[in-house]
């Protein structure tokens, strides 16, 4: 390479640690050559205790080696009105510390071809050109801006010879042992003071509640305290989406919450000789008058299992996740909420896990809001063992469905009785 420029490599983010960098420019003259002695790729490995005791300038790139040992689900969130995913992968080195890795947007699925396309027994991952992070107190790695570049059990000296060192070090064993799964850790909150249902049960539950709230007018007595929320969770696939009901909402952009639109078409303003139309304003209950706005998911969905089906509302976070587009952006190409964006179908079909809570409002309107959504299989595992499916699936439906109508009817009957002693 010939006919370039060096300059001083200034800066608060240095991809490399040198002093100077080499510029390009278009009449610059390179030569392919066929024979190259040394490092092709210069790899700078950085040992993970090394970069846990803070060795690590926080100015520069790291590259990182390890097993695969774990990786989590794409997690899609919301960035400036626009949809971002984010992925967990762990690393292990040979001493048996662990990394994580955190891979965002195209990174996810350069990380995802490669894994699937080149997966072998061990699964070794070079992250050149890696970015040391810190979060409240934990260290983990991500790739630097757009310049790190992923290898994936490729055919090169550094992770054949990591391959080998792992294996003597730790046995066969432990190098081919089952990757885990890294769980969202906010899906920790699913299993928590919660009731697992299946779909059939929900109009018996809201049943019984209304009952027992005639038959236990002392709500600490009550089975079923309907001034306290009662958390379900179930596992179903969206069957089809209510188009008759509005697929979005205006909010403000810091909090979520909906706003009140303020629209004075008939009151005109005067700026100095100039008289024009006030603007139009939104109000938001919590941060106040004239917030900024964006366009929401509020979705009415028809769930179904094997046992029956029930209507919920998903809102903005997890039906982007499931469309992997913002509401913001159907919105301009609908133009209104009259239009019913067929983007929204990408939604049927799919199995999730949804937890919502039952309370006296959404008993008396009908109205069931999923609070939290996941599509992870490590999550259905742990719902059908806690909801011990395998027990219900031994008895036919219709002995499971006469089991509830006839609680109902004692409730019912119980009712009556306790009804007549009063009034006696």
């Amino acid at each position: 390479m010939s006919n370039f420029f060096v300059h001083q490599n200034v800066g608060s983010y240095k991809i490399l640690d040198n002093p100077y960098k080499i510029n390009l420019h278009k009449l610059i003259a390179m030569k392919v050559i066929e024979k190259f002695c040394g490092s092709i790729h210069g790899f700078r490995f950085v040992s993970f205790p090394d970069m846990t005791n803070g060795k690590v300038e926080n100015n520069t790139t790291v590259d990182v080696i390890g097993k695969v040992s774990g990786y989590g689900d794409v997690i899609i969130g919301d960035k400036y009105g626009s949809p971002n995913q984010r992925m967990d992968v762990q690393l292990q080195d040979i001493d048996g510390n662990k990394m994580k890795v955190t891979f965002w947007d195209p990174y996810v699925d350069d990380f995802k071809a490669k894994f699937d396309n080149d997966k072998a027994v061990v699964n070794v991952m070079i992250v050149k050109f890696a970015k040391l992070r810190e979060w409240r107190g934990i260290f983990f790695v991500s790739h630097g801006f757009n310049v790190a570049r992923i290898f994936m059990n490729n055919n090169i000296d550094e992770i054949n010879a990591f391959k080998k060192s792992f294996v003597d070090k730790n046995g066969d064993e432990v190098a081919n042992h089952k990757m885990i799964s890294l769980a969202d850790p906010s899906t920790k909150a699913f299993f928590t003071n919660i009731k697992c249902v299946q779909l059939f049960e929900l109009d018996t539950i809201f049943e019984l509640i209304t009952l027992y709230e005639n038959i236990f007018p002392n709500s600490e007595t009550s089975p079923y305290n309907i001034h306290v929320a009662t958390s379900c969770v179930a596992v179903a696939t969206i069957h089809s989406i209510e188009t008759d009901q509005p697929w979005y909402y205006i909010a403000c952009r810091k909090c979520s919450k909906k706003v009140t639109t303020n629209n004075p078409e008939d009151e005109i303003e005067v700026v100095g000789d100039v008289r024009k139309n006030k603007k139009t304003t939104h109000d938001c209950p919590d941060c106040g008058p004239d917030v900024n706005v964006i366009s929401r998911f509020k979705v009415q969905i028809k769930l179904k299992d094997e046992s029956g089906a029930a209507s919920l509302v998903f809102f903005d976070r997890d039906v982007v996740k499931l469309i992997m587009k913002t509401a913001h952006s159907l919105v301009d190409k609908c133009a209104g909420a009259e239009s019913y964006p067929e983007d929204l179908d990408a939604m049927i079909g799919k199995k999730v896990m949804v937890k919502f809570d039952v309370t006296q409002f959404n008993l008396n309107n009908s109205y069931q809001v999923v609070s939290r959504m996941t599509q992870e299989e490590v999550m259905f595992k742990t719902f059908y063992k806690l909801s011990m499916i395998e027990m219900y699936e031994c008895r036919s439906s219709t002995h499971r469905s006469n089991m509830l109508v006839s609680m109902v009817e004692k409730c019912s009957s119980y009712a009556k009785v306790m009804n007549m002693l009063v009034v006696g």
